[in-house]
């Protein structure tokens, strides 16, 4: 083989080679996409946010050259637990999980707008999970040292190089029991106001053995409610001791006077609608996560 035909593979070689990366770069999904959107986020005015997350981005794609995060299954399961964002009595809608998905659907998980949009959204839900959605009294100054402790940046990428999504979302939650079992509330009660709302008839005051017209109600309600056992006696068209056993336990967990009296204030908590119970569960929550980190150890909580 001559020289001169090695000297031109050689340059036809080479050619090809640059040809080749100038391509890649030019295909949608690369870091040439993504790096100006970071810069646009570290550029933007601050948000209502009770964070400042706009290096965010910067610091996440930046140690990887600003490549694509996110592959088709890693996105499927972001896109689900953004979904899941309403057990936390968040709206998914606040993290555009909806548009975000037909973003994936119509372009794929290579596009760096998509990319970019959806570790931005995971970013806020780990936020938003730490140290709440919006500001209270407990977000005095920036940066919140919770975020500190708890870095969105980082926990994302560890769990995206670990494949532990949903576990970093778990750990986000605040890691204190009561979250867990008001969560569990909310869920219960989601399911409870599917059912239609009946008021429950009003009397004055009605103590155990009088005659009540709305007793069938009064005990159906009071089963719905978890303070009367399904197997209790069916009401008779009175106010049974059993109802007002149940109707004392009812009083007992709103703060009412515990006199198993169905007066005028024990009859308006129980006429509330379980559509308003389930906004007081989910605000509750939102306030759990305001609160400051605390030191290990056994904690009393007082219900004021």
């Amino acid at each position: 083989m001559n020289t001169r035909y090695l000297k031109l593979l050689a340059v036809a070689a080479s050619t090809a080679f640059f040809l080749a990366v100038g391509g890649a770069a030019a295909q949608p999904g690369t870091g040439a996409g993504i790096e100006p959107i970071a810069a646009a986020s570290l550029a933007a005015a601050p948000t209502a946010r009770p964070y400042d997350d706009r290096d965010w981005l910067q610091r996440f794609y930046a140690p990887r050259a600003y490549a694509p995060a996110w592959s088709e299954g890693t996105a499927k399961l972001a896109l689900a637990l953004l979904q899941g964002a309403e057990a936390h009595g968040l709206s998914a809608a606040e993290y555009g999980a909806a548009a975000l998905r037909n973003q994936l659907d119509s372009a794929g998980p290579g596009d760096p707008r998509f990319d970019a949009a959806l570790t931005r959204a995971m970013l806020h839900y780990l936020a938003d999970l730490r140290v709440g959605r919006v500001k209270s009294e407990f977000h005095t100054a920036l940066p919140d040292p919770r975020l500190h402790s708890f870095d969105p940046v980082e926990q994302l990428r560890a769990a995206l190089d670990g494949d532990g999504l949903a576990a970093a979302v778990s750990a986000a939650e605040p890691p204190f029991p009561f979250y867990a079992r008001v969560k569990d509330a909310l869920a219960h009660y989601r399911e409870l106001a599917a059912a239609p709302h009946q008021p429950v008839p009003f009397a004055k005051k009605v103590r155990a053995g009088m005659r009540y017209a709305g007793a069938a109600l009064l005990r159906e309600r009071l089963v719905l409610l978890g303070d009367l056992p399904p197997d209790a006696a069916p009401a008779d068209g009175s106010y049974t001791p059993e109802l007002a056993e149940a109707v004392r336990h009812f009083q007992l967990r709103h703060g009412l006077a515990e006199d198993g009296v169905l007066g005028k204030e024990t009859a308006a908590a129980l006429d509330v609608p379980l559509s308003a119970r389930v906004r007081q569960l989910e605000l509750t929550l939102e306030r759990l996560r305001w609160l400051p980190a605390f030191a290990p150890g056994r904690m009393v909580a007082v219900n004021l």
